[in-house]
């Protein structure tokens, strides 16, 4: 269950990552984000936050295809993340 402070929370995120596009005149699609916690008896929580919320396939999606499809690059540039090409 979603908390009214995880909301606020991702949508403070959305806020930031909309205010920064990569390129001018880029719109955001969607974004996600793992969050860990440990609870005081020590568990481990693990959330995923995300854009749009209500579509949970389409966040895990986002997770498969950023991991397994994307050429990522160490040097800070945000330009320099592409697509790799199939």
């Amino acid at each position: 269950m979603r908390t009214e402070g995880s909301r606020s929370a991702e949508n403070q995120v959305d806020a930031v990552l909309r205010s920064e596009p990569p390129v001018q005149g880029a719109t955001l699609q969607g974004w996600v984000a793992f969050a860990e916690w440990k609870k005081p008896g020590g568990e481990t929580v693990l959330l995923l936050l995300g854009r749009p919320e209500e579509n949970l396939v389409q966040l895990k999606g986002y997770v498969h295809s950023g991991l397994l499809n994307m050429v990522w690059s160490t040097s800070g540039d945000r330009s320099d993340i592409k697509r790799a090409s199939s």
